[in-house]
């Protein structure tokens, strides 16, 4: 596979009219092609190979009907009838036998039936993420070898799998697009400073900012005093998009100081944005002062959907939850399961402030739900947390354990689960936004299609 730091800037459709009238009789079908070529040739896709793309070429007419052309290859043509259309076009990258990965999308340029014709659909350029010290460069603003920036708001898709040697400074704020290709970070590891308020592997990830498809395994963040007022594995804060992600880790923040202004999570700390289809595997421990500690987001004034959490335990003092520690936003259709949720301080008695879903809930609660392996306990200073199972309130609804529980829309989030990861491939080349979710019979829960 050629290695591509920038994908070029631009794809042409090529409208070929058999006859050619001003204005058009609308009596010619349209032929169109669509390919990649060499430079000069007006469809450029500098260093990659045609047997590595995938296109799909979408008309959708004034009427809302559509006519939809796939290639498997660098190739795709056909012949359209006349008239006017909005054409999306979506170029996938084929890798590792794996379903093809979106990297680009663009709609709303509008066809006419005036004559011959180019249309130029500019793709943004693509970074690929190889190694580590492709990873330390993203967000960073420098030049890369073809030309392009390293910059906060470009597309970046993570090729490989990469295994964090040292310890990783995040990368302050992110507005861009970085797509992880259902591969997966290792051992990541953060030891927060005083001076970086925003910790994981994004400080802050903006509001036109996405973060998809990839798995974080064994990391590991460190808090210390004043240190990490946002903290998640994936980011300290989000105002944009994180979704298909898993994370398996340790959060330890033995001492920290303040009054409620730490927002620790283990995929966000303060969310602002949107979290779907993600789940995390955690042991995230607050000694003192901890307050807003969630399994999934500790402090989420967002939306949180489909996603869950289960592992070890979550521990705090103040706003406690399974999925949310705090919750003033949105949180639906998920899930706590297994967790072990502490009181760590002694003379806290605020058992109203723990829940197996949301901790503190100062907002909207839709069909989440809770097993029954879910514990409170060391709570020393004689406070006993009443569960009254509830899918719109803070502890959930009871669920069971077997995947008609999780699909079940009655008594259940509802989720819509594919019975193998060739299924969800499947759907996901459809559609981006569908369902990433597979039954794994071994863990007995969901799991994303690309999860090891």
């Amino acid at each position: 596979m050629n290695k591509l730091y920038g994908i070029l800037s631009t794809i042409c459709i090529i409208l070929l009219l058999s006859a050619c009238f001003s204005p058009w009789d609308g009596l010619e079908d349209m032929e169109f092609t669509i390919g990649t070529g060499g430079i000069g040739n007006n469809n450029i896709f500098d260093g990659m190979a045609p047997h590595d793309l995938r296109f799909v070429v979408i008309f959708t007419a004034t009427d809302g009907s559509r006519t939809i052309f796939r290639s498997e290859g660098g190739l795709v043509s056909g012949t359209i009838a006349p008239g006017t259309y909005n054409v999306s076009v979506r170029v996938y990258k084929i890798a590792d036998d794996r379903a093809p990965i979106a990297i680009g999308f663009m709609n709303n340029f509008v066809m006419t039936s005036h004559g011959d014709n180019s249309l130029m659909v500019p793709i943004e350029p693509v970074l690929w993420v190889e190694n580590q010290a492709d990873l330390q460069r993203v967000g960073s603003d420098t030049l890369c070898s073809k030309g392009h920036i390293w910059s906060p708001d470009a597309y970046y898709y993570l090729v490989d799998d990469i295994t964090w040697a040292g310890s990783w400074t995040p990368i302050p704020n992110f507005s861009g697009t970085f797509n992880g290709n259902g591969r997966t970070i290792n051992n990541l590891n953060i030891i927060a400073a005083a001076t970086t308020p925003n910790n994981g592997l994004f400080g802050i990830i903006g509001s036109g900012g996405v973060v998809k498809n990839f798995n974080f395994i064994n990391a590991n963040i460190s808090l210390h005093q004043n240190s990490g007022h946002n903290t998640g594995i994936v980011a300290g804060s989000n105002l944009g998009t994180v979704r298909n992600v898993s994370v398996s880790g340790i959060i330890d923040a033995p001492n920290l100081e303040g009054t409620g202004s730490h927002n620790t999570g283990g995929v966000i700390g303060h969310n602002r944005g949107t979290v779907k289809n993600s789940f995390v595997n955690i042991n995230l421990t607050s000694t003192f002062h901890g307050h807003n500690i969630g399994g999934v987001v500790g402090r989420n004034d967002g939306t949180i959907t489909h996603s869950y959490a289960t592992g070890v335990a979550v521990r705090g003092t103040m706003n406690v939850g399974g999925v949310a520690g705090r919750n003033a936003g949105t949180l639906q259709r998920s899930v706590t399961l297994d967790l072990n949720i502490h009181n760590r301080h002694s003379a806290n008695q605020l058992v109203e402030l723990f829940g197996r879903v949301a901790g503190g809930n100062y907002g909207t609660l839709i069909r989440n739900y809770a097993n029954n392996a879910v514990n409170f306990d060391n709570f020393l200073g004689g406070g006993v947390v009443v569960i009254t199972p509830d899918p719109n309130g803070r502890h959930g609804g009871n669920m069971g354990a077997t995947q008609s529980n999780w699909e079940n829309s009655v008594n259940g989030p509802g989720w819509v689960i594919h019975s193998t990861r060739g299924a969800a491939e499947a759907a996901l080349t459809r559609n981006e936004n569908a369902s990433p979710w597979v039954w794994d019979s071994g863990l007995n829960r969901p799991v994303l299609w690309f999860n090891p």
